[in-house]
């Protein structure tokens, strides 16, 4: 399996601390389980870039505040 990778839009996040940034990030992945993410996402490459971008996104808010 080859690690994949691509890089989204600037987000903008407020901080714990209430400080306002802009975050630029490069998502790398690899997909552990190609069957299930070909099969639930029906080999939809664009889909499975906004599905993993979502997450990123996510977990970017977590990390951040």
């Amino acid at each position: 399996m080859k690690t994949s990778v691509f890089s989204m839009a600037p987000q903008q996040v407020i901080t714990k601390d209430n400080v306002s940034m802009s975050i630029e990030t490069i998502v790398y992945y690899r997909a552990i389980n190609p069957y299930k993410l070909v099969y639930k996402l029906r080999n939809d490459t664009n889909q499975i870039r906004e599905f993993i971008k979502e997450i990123s996104y996510a977990a970017l808010r977590s990390v951040v505040g």
